[in-house]
């Protein structure tokens, strides 16, 4: 009697995941035509629904603006077939006393010596722009030339190391820091004025954008960097009505966005702390030598030799 029971059971079980199973392809086969009646509905110029979401949805907001990338980047000069490398020297104080960091801060006599070195052996100063126009083929460069820069804009640059240089009737470059200037009446003793700079210019000294504010560029974007970099230009070249052509990077910090920045702004060439002679391999981070307040006479005259050799020059 259990077995003539037991079987019938089984066989009703067995049946309910084939009713489930129907009952599932039904509700589909409902659910499409529901879908194709409204689609079919749908007015003939509607988009199926993914592609009016990627057409017509609001791209995120970048993280900052960035006009400048949207500006063509200027045409690469054409470079001599063996440009010579050039040194360029980098300065900031030049004061009676060296009172302070030796990277930042050399003494009167000191800098006397260096150009007395620089004479002695046969070294010319000469500008960032005749440089550029000997790479160019625009030009010629004396058999020895280095480029003697100041960073920032200090008067004592203007009345300690300027003095030094005409007596060899030697011109310099000064990247100035925009901010740096005080323009009016009643100076301060220490604030560089724009009768300082020009008093420069006369003695044949090439003028550089150092930024408005001396600001670490690679953590500006858009406008922001986009003002330290050009802004500092416009408003030079309109107090001094001179071509401000080079740039010299802030701190000597640079990124391949700033770059871009800069020679998007129009500059032909930047400077910056890399160490070693310049040449035209990079044009926006020319490299530099620091001198050093400290330093001996051979010793410079070492680095100096060296980093020209290293280049590939005699």
């Amino acid at each position: 009697m259990y077995d003539d029971h037991r079987t019938p059971r089984r066989r009703r079980r067995s049946a309910w995941p084939l009713v489930l199973v129907v009952a599932v392809v039904v509700l589909v086969a409902i659910g499409a035509a529901f879908a194709w009646i409204r689609l079919g509905r749908a007015a003939p110029n509607d988009p199926p629904v993914a592609v009016q979401r990627s057409s017509t949805a609001t791209p995120a907001p970048a993280a900052s603006p960035r006009p400048s990338t949207t500006e063509p980047l200027p045409p690469r000069p054409r470079i001599v077939a063996h440009p010579q490398p050039v040194p360029i020297l980098v300065y900031h104080h030049v004061l009676d006393r060296a009172k302070g960091p030796p990277l930042l801060v050399m003494s009167v006599a000191r800098f006397r010596t260096q150009l007395a070195y620089l004479a002695a052996y046969g070294y010319q100063p000469v500008t960032l722009r005749r440089v550029y126009d000997s790479w160019t083929g625009e030009g010629m460069l004396p058999p020895k030339p280095v480029v003697i820069t100041f960073d920032d804009g200090y008067v004592d640059q203007v009345r300690n190391a300027a003095p030094v240089l005409r007596r060899y009737d030697w011109p310099a470059e000064l990247g100035l820091i925009s901010d740096a200037l005080y323009v009016g009446s009643n100076a301060p003793a220490q604030r560089l004025t724009p009768a300082m700079v020009r008093g420069l210019l006369d003695d044949g000294w090439g003028l550089e954008s150092h930024s408005v504010s001396h600001a670490d560029l690679t953590l500006l974007h858009g406008a922001k960097l986009r003002r330290q970099v050009l802004a500092s230009r416009r408003r030079l070249q309109g107090l001094f009505d001179v071509p401000v052509e080079f740039f010299c990077y802030p701190g000597g910090i640079y990124s391949r966005r700033v770059k871009l920045a800069v020679r998007r702004a129009g500059y032909l060439a930047a400077t910056g702390t890399r160490y070693g002679a310049a040449t035209p391999r990079d044009l926006f981070s020319l490299p530099r030598i620091y001198c050093y307040g400290r330093e001996s006479l051979r010793v410079f005259g070492e680095r100096l030799r060296g980093t020209v050799a290293a280049a590939g020059g005699g």
